[in-house]
């Protein structure tokens, strides 16, 4: 996908020697350049411990982004690379054909839009992280393509589309099923633009109501279970190939979620709810006798959040509220810290499993802005609680985030 983006660049910016075209001429390709930086401070205390167990400056995200039109109105690319993290790396890569007003058609490496929190821009966030719900259930930056269509002025809108289901940037497939997903939108109201915070302070009420559905196919883990040992210790998968036709086991997984968000007069309410299906079938029960597990099968989430302008435009407050199941199985290209775990013959296996199955979130956030989102600095305190039936078998279940950051987008 990136050749003919490329290629449509150098075009742009290369003189070719002939005569300039006409004043009044539309330029054959245009160019809307644009970068955000986003410098944060974490610190996080833990439950018992008397020092900070982390506590550091780091350049959150560099990004830089150009997007525009190539000959027509009707074919768009977009382009935005990740400078921060240690890392260069592409996120949006695509082309966006409209053959008509109302259809669209986008190819190459984008946003899959199962979660609608995940579709707004990180520098459009009030809140500097996500809620602990939509990092469980959300998908990354995927490789595919998405067809949407727009009813009686874009209020109800469709969108079906097709994916790798592998994350952003991968050589190499991981499994040979797409992600297929369907979302539908609607709008009662005044449109408003996708970002968190009510900045226009909308009369009358603004009302968004959305529903989305993943069909996925995940390859199995290394290993399976939690690694706090609660409710369920690692336990490394040996079997990986039970129903024998030369390829490794994967597991299906349905995803569902609900989306509502409500502007009024410099008041913004967001929620979502997920829920999450995965058949294992008889991966469990085949793996051999010292290591057999029966893997749960559903899943839910939600997060609930209120933020206000108490200086129109210029002064945010707001809080959140958000509950997870967390599954040993990963989806959608997102990665968690690596841990080792140990089969019980004494094999030694790299893999990432959450703490343990449950994590609750409570936070608040004040936001100053200037030019909109152009300059923010944003104020973060959450209280994070791992949580199992085995409670006080986990003495650092408890933690404190504290989130000071800064941001330019230009």
């Amino acid at each position: 996908m990136t050749s003919p983006l490329v290629a449509l660049l150098v075009l742009a910016t290369t003189d070719s020697g002939a005569a300039p075209a006409p004043s009044t001429a539309a330029p054959a390709i245009t160019l809307q350049p644009h970068a955000l930086l986003q410098l944060q401070y974490l610190g996080i205390a833990q439950q018992g411990q008397p020092v900070l167990a982390e506590s550091g400056v780091s350049l959150r995200r560099a990004r830089f982004s150009v997007e525009g039109f190539a000959y027509t109105p009707r074919l768009g690319y977009r382009a935005e690379v990740e400078l921060g993290q240690g890392a260069v790396a592409p996120l949006d890569l695509y082309v966006d054909f409209r053959p008509t007003a109302r259809w669209s058609i986008r190819a190459g490496q984008l946003r899959v839009p199962f979660s609608r929190s995940w579709t707004i821009t990180e520098e459009r966030l009030a809140f500097p992280e996500r809620s602990i719900a939509t990092e469980e259930f959300r998908y990354d930056h995927d490789i595919g393509a998405l067809a949407t269509v727009s009813f009686l002025d874009g209020k109800p809108e469709a969108a079906a589309g097709a994916f790798n289901g592998a994350g952003p940037n991968v050589v190499r497939n991981d499994n040979v099923d797409p992600v297929l997903i369907a979302r539908i939108s609607g709008l009662i109201g005044s449109p408003t633009p996708e970002e968190e915070g009510d900045f226009g302070r909308v009369r009358p009420p603004s009302l968004k109501l959305g529903a989305a559905a993943t069909l996925d196919y995940v390859p199995v883990p290394a290993a399976y279970g939690f690694s706090s040992g609660e409710p369920l210790g690692p336990i490394v998968i040996v079997d990986r190939d039970t129903d024998r036709n030369g390829r490794p086991d994967g597991v299906r997984v349905t995803q569902l979620e609900v989306d509502v968000a409500l502007r009024w007069r410099g008041a913004a309410l967001d929620g979502e709810a997920y829920y999450r299906r995965e058949a294992w079938d008889a991966i469990g029960a085949r793996q051999p006798p010292a290591s057999l597990f029966l893997p749960h099968d559903a899943y839910g989430g939600f997060f609930a959040q209120a933020t206000y302008f108490i200086l129109p435009a210029r002064l945010q407050a707001g809080a959140r509220v958000s509950v997870t199941e967390l599954s040993p199985l990963a989806i959608g290209g997102r990665h968690r810290p690596d841990t080792t775990c140990v089969s019980p013959d004494g094999l030694t296996v790299p893999c990432a499993l959450p703490f343990t199955n449950r994590r609750s979130e409570l936070s608040f956030v004040a936001v100053a802005h200037a030019f909109r989102h152009g300059v923010q600095l944003a104020a973060m305190y959450s209280l994070l609680l791992w949580r199992t039936d085995q409670q006080a078998l986990l003495p650092w279940s408890r933690e404190q985030h504290f989130v000071l950051q800064g941001q330019l987008a230009f």
